[in-house]
Order: C-alpha cells, then structure tokens, then sequence
C-alpha cells in the first residue's frame, strides 16, 4: 500500500471494469490483468503527485497555526532579554529652558542641559523573579511551536487519506454508472426480443439516476476534501496525492500509553510550564511590596544667570512602598487566583488528553477486528463474480446477474482499502494522542 498512487483519473482493476458479452474480448481483459500485475504498473497513475513529506514542509512554511507558534517563541526570546534590562545602567539626557516673569515688569530666564546615570541595586528580588518567569514562557512557547508542528502533521495526514478515500469512492461511483448504463443496455435488449419485461427497464433506469446523484455527491466530496488540504498546506494540490507510508507503533497496555502522553506530550508539557509562569507572575505582583535600592548621579550644565545650582549630584535612594492602599494585596490575590485557574485548566487539559489516548487505541482495535471481516467479504465477492462469470459463459446466467456480482466486488474491494486508509490514519493518531508523531515516524528523516 505505501507505494500505491492514487488519482482522480485512476481506473478500477479490471475485475471491476463491465463484463465483455460472451463470444469475444476477453484478451483486453487478460491483457489489462497481465498488466496489472506487472511491479509499479498502475492504472491513470500518470500526472503530478506530492508526498507527506513535501506537504507537510509546505505547511510548516505557509500554515497560520505554525507562523503563530514562531512568533510566541519570538516573544519568549524578546522576554527573557526584557527581564534583564533592570541590571543594565540607564543613561538619560535631558535639557531645558525656563524664563521668569516678576511683578515689577522684569523677566529672567536659563538655559540648561546635562546627563543622569542611574543603576539599580537591588530590587527586592523582582528581577530573578522576572527572569525565570520569562524562562518558563520562553519554554512554554517551544513546546506550542512542537504542538502546533505535531497537529499540523497530522492534519496533513489525515487530509490525504480523506482525498485518498473520497478519491476511490469517486471511481467506484464512476464505474457504477458504467455499469449500471450496461444493465439498461442489457435490459433494453432482453425487452426488446421479448425476454424480459418492461419492468425490468424501467428498474435499470432509476438505478442509473441514483447512481449518476451519487456520483455527483462524491465528487463534491472530493473537492472539499482536496480544498480542506490545500487549505493547511497553504499552496495548490497536484493531480495526486501519495499514500503515506505506514507507522509503527509501541505495543504497549493503556496505562502505558497514557504514561506516555504525560511525559511528551507537547501541550501537556506546555500547560505545565504555563503554570509556572502564572506562579511566577503572582510572585512578582507580591513583590511590589518590597523596597528597591537605586544609585544615580546626574551632570546638568547650566548658563550665566543661574550661578548658584549645583551642577554634580550623587544619590543613593531606598523606595520601599510599605502601604499602597491595599493595591498591592488585590493584585496579588488576582495573580494567585490566575495560577489556580490555570492549574484547573492543565487538569481539564490533562484529562482530555488521557481521554483521546484511550480513545485512539480503542478506534486501533477497532479496526483491526473489522480487518479480517472485509477481507472475507472480499474473498467472497470474489468467489462469487467467479462462479457468475462461469453461468454467465456455460449459458445459465443472464449478464445483469454478472453485473450485480461485479458490483459488490468492487464495493468490497473499495472498504478493504478504505480499511487500510482508516487504519493508517488510527495508527498516525494513536502517536500524535501519545506526543510521538514527527516525520521520522513514516521514515523521513
């Protein structure tokens, strides 16, 4: 299956094509099996294709959850240097004019300019404070950068087996019509000789309209299905898309799989770190109470007409805002209650999560037990166009009966691939429910 491609203008294998009438053709028919089994033959395979791996690095570049990710990292990096900014010396310059007016009519006036330096000391331990909090949010981005990477993976991935599926439902459409466009050319001509009655015509017409409504349905799935992908990869779809390769997966219990959600999975990882920036920030709220120690000095040039202000000035100064009117202690409650919002948001998160791992493994074990089941429901099929196709050339079947049994063998051959699609999009799921799905799971380095 890994390296089947699959097109809009694909064909169905032969066993699924009309039954030639009896007497003749039935060398194209041996000529196309003979084909078909030729290694890398594939029927209207030809045209453009992209595979997951293009796909998904198309998306890395033009994808909107991925460009929002990068620049919350972006933001991380701006913050821990915004964090450190309080230990280096700030240098301000400053100049002025002033004109006094008095009451007996005079006025006098002065210029100014000068340079002020001013370095913290001590900040009552606000900016380590600040600076691990911006630790936590610069690691809180990296991991939402991989989440958005991971579900953006598997979007890709399930977008291609939805085009895949929709895909093979539009042939075996396409090839009902045919079909059923036989049968009325068979019943109109068993009507016509007398051999069957009209009933029978007018049966094979309203199963052709059915079959041409159901046609268009599948096509406009088709198109959604494409339009969705195009959507996530931000660049037009090809003609084709490439089955993804398949993945493996740990055999492991529940319980397990569910450990290890915990440990890597980027959200949950992120959650944490989130919880620690919002501690972080309830300390730093807290702090304001504490005193801050700041050394500055200051050179101011002045003119003429202002002799006697000094021009050097050194200072030490202690702020510490013991009593701010209860201010500091509403912010402060505010952040703690913050933390404990975002505490119960990681354990909904958490529990969401464990859910899904569960979840994905059940849908998994799902379909593996249905895998045997359509596959016997092939075989069947099969056995059952054989022995049609056999009356049908001995003289004791009629070509609707062959056409009937053909038609269930292509609905059969259709859900074991739709099987296999749905079971390579279980087992992608169950890597991204546990945080273990990147490209180095299909074999992409």
């Amino acid at each position: 299956m890994e390296s089947e491609r699959i097109s809009i203008s694909d064909r169905l294998k032969p066993s699924m094509r009309p039954i030639p009438r009896r007497g003749g053709g039935f060398i194209p028919v041996l000529l196309a099996l003979a084909l078909a089994a030729v290694p890398g033959y594939s029927f209207g395979s030809d045209g453009p294709s992209i595979s997951l791996s293009k796909a998904y690095r198309l998306a890395l570049e033009n994808n909107e959850d991925i460009q929002i990710a990068r620049e919350g990292l972006n933001q991380g990096h701006l913050l821990m240097k915004e964090a450190l900014t309080v230990l280096i010396p700030r240098l301000t310059a400053n100049a002025g004019t002033s004109k006094q007016y008095f009451t007996d009519g005079t006025s006098a006036g002065s210029k100014n300019w000068g340079l002020t330096l001013e370095q913290t000391l001590f900040a009552g331990g606000r900016t380590w404070i600040a600076r691990k909090g911006a630790q936590y949010t610069l690691k809180s981005a990296e991991y939402g950068l991989a989440f958005a990477r991971q579900s953006v993976l598997m979007g890709v991935v399930s977008g291609f087996y939805d085009t895949l599926t929709v895909g093979r439902l539009v042939r075996l459409k396409e090839d009902a019509v045919e079909r059923l466009k036989e049968q009325l050319r068979s019943a109109k001509a068993r009507f016509d000789v007398g051999d069957a009655p009209k009933t029978d015509v007018l049966s094979a017409r309203a199963g052709l309209s059915g079959a041409k409504v159901d046609l268009v349905q599948a096509r406009k799935g088709l198109i959604m299905a494409r339009r969705r992908l195009e959507n996530l990869i931000g660049a037009p779809l090809p003609k084709s898309v490439q089955v993804p390769p398949g993945v493996g997966i740990p055999e492991k219990s529940l319980a397990e799989l569910k450990d290890m959600a915990r440990l890597q999975r980027a959200d949950l990882l992120q959650g944490r770190e989130l919880i620690k920036v919002s501690e972080q920030q309830a300390k730093l709220t807290a702090g304001g109470r504490r005193p801050s120690v700041k050394l500055s000095g200051s050179f101011t040039r002045y003119d003429e007409n202002a002799p006697f202000v000094p021009e050097k000035t050194v200072s030490l100064k202690l702020d510490w805002p013991f009593f701010q009117g209860g201010l500091v202690g509403l912010q402060a409650e505010e952040a703690y209650s913050k933390t404990r919002q975002e505490k119960e948001r990681y354990g909904r998160m958490v529990k969401a999560d464990l859910l899904a791992v569960e979840n994905a493994l059940r849908d998994l074990e799902a379909f593996r037990a249905q895998d045997d089941l359509v596959r016997s429901t092939l075989d069947d099929a099969k056995e059952t166009f054989r022995l049609e196709r056999l009356q049908f050339d001995l003289g004791g079947a009629v070509s609707l009966d062959v056409l009937r049994a053909q038609d269930k063998l292509a609905e059969a051959e259709n859900a074991v691939a739709a099987q296999q699609y749905e079971m390579g999009r279980a087992r992608a799921l169950l890597l991204y429910s546990i945080g273990a799905l990147d490209l180095g799971a299909f074999g992409f380095k």
